[in-house]
Parts: C-alpha cells; sequence; structure tokens
C-alpha cells in the first residue's frame, strides 16, 4: 500500500488496524520495572491488582503471575487504576487509584511489601496519599 495516496485519518486507521498488543492480549495502563534481573509488570484489573514475573518481557504472556492484592476495603474497592510498582529503600511499593464506587471519589493508595521478592511477602496497605486537605479527587 502506498501510503502517500492516503489521508492523514486513512493512514491513522491503516496504523490502528494493523497495530496488536505484542505482550499480552488484552490490558490497560502497563508498567513495568526491572530489577535484578527480573521484570515486573502490573495492569490494570479493575478489580484486583496482578504482578507478572519474567526474566524475558517478550514472554509476558507466559510469565508467572499473582493476585497480589484483593481490596478488602470498600473505600477502595472499585476501579481499581494505573497500579505502579517500585522498589525504594529495599521495599516494594505498588500505587493505585481506586474509589468507593463513585469515581468522583477516586483517590491514590500505596501498597507496601518488605519482601525482596515482590512476588513472595504480602503487600499490604499502607493508606491513600492525600493529595490536598479536602480529600478531592486524585489521580497519579
Amino acid at each position: 500500500m502506498n501510503s502517500r495516496y492516503l489521508t492523514d485519518k486513512a493512514k491513522y486507521l491503516v496504523f490502528f488496524v494493523a497495530y496488536t498488543h505484542t505482550l499480552l492480549s488484552r490490558g490497560g495502563d502497563p508498567w513495568a520495572v526491572f530489577h535484578n534481573g527480573i521484570y515486573y509488570y502490573t495492569q490494570s484489573m479493575s478489580d484486583r491488582i496482578t504482578l507478572w514475573a519474567t526474566d524475558d518481557i517478550t514472554r509476558l504472556a507466559e510469565a508467572s503471575q499473582k493476585d497480589v492484592w484483593v481490596p478488602q476495603n470498600s473505600s477502595n474497592a472499585f476501579h481499581l487504576w494505573g497500579p505502579e510498582i517500585h522498589y525504594i529503600n529495599n521495599k516494594w511499593y505498588i500505587y493505585c487509584c481506586a474509589d468507593d464506587g463513585n469515581i468522583d471519589n477516586r483517590q491514590i493508595y500505596v501498597l507496601e511489601n518488605e519482601s525482596a521478592d515482590p512476588m513472595k511477602g504480602e503487600f499490604v496497605m499502607k493508606g491513600r496519599i492525600s493529595t490536598d486537605e479536602d480529600h478531592n479527587w486524585a489521580i497519579h
């Protein structure tokens, strides 16, 4: 196909139709970190946070995976969004957004795992990250 004869809109449509998510068959808001030879990957799952671990990011679909956190409190049990995993001061942290079922109440939360391996140990809810004194809507 000779692209010089396509309009900008047609070029976009050709790209959109041809693109395939190459790591997993579905999922949004991907986040990965490389630590000690392992890629740790997470993405939005809406009702839980799942972590994948692999030494080859191109084989993510075959990677080991574990649900590392399932909400227990209704204040942060809905619309889990954009989890990010970070290794800070020898602990693992996952930052995510969630709400109480009303998206107007979305807040940022942090989970902590003291294990050297985030696939082991337990991620514990440390709480909401206050972005302002009025507890207004927040995302990261």
